[in-house]
């Protein structure tokens, strides 16, 4: 097996796993579309990310998919977290980036199917980031 090779075995791995995450996305999110379920995946995840700090993230984003950790560090801007403000801010934020699938589903709906995907890939390691988030964006992974 050359070089060539085991890379190319290496993303068409990740490629798999990130179809794996968005077809769990779908069951939660009741959507079969794909692109959907990347939007709702990628914008769930950069709301995340700045209510985390950079230890936190890198953290949690080890054991993701490496094409769903480049997802994750899209246009990042690694200051200190954004400051938390509440739910209603944090679902106004999704609100936000899922310009255009608004009525496909709603902002706590994406959080709670982000959440639950997360949840079950990670196989109970996230515990360390939920208990950083304050208590109602918390209430959303349960």
């Amino acid at each position: 097996m050359t070089a060539a090779t085991r890379h190319i075995t290496l993303l068409e791995s990740s490629l798999q796993e990130t179809y794996d995450w968005l077809d769990r996305l779908a069951l939660e999110l009741d959507d079969e579309d794909r692109h959907f379920g990347l939007q709702t995946l990628r914008t769930i995840l950069h709301v995340l990310r700045d209510y985390l700090t950079v230890e936190q993230s890198a953290h949690l984003t080890a054991q993701f998919p490496t094409f769903i950790r480049g997802l994750y560090f899209e246009q990042w801007a690694p200051d200190a977290p954004y400051p938390a403000r509440g739910l209603e801010e944090f679902l106004a934020r999704v609100d936000a980036g899922q310009k255009g699938y608004e009525a496909r589903c709603s902002a706590e709906d994406a959080a709670r199917a982000v959440f639950a995907v997360l949840e079950e890939s990670l196989a109970g390691s996230a515990e360390k980031i939920k208990v950083t988030l304050p208590k109602p964006i918390r209430a959303l992974w349960y």
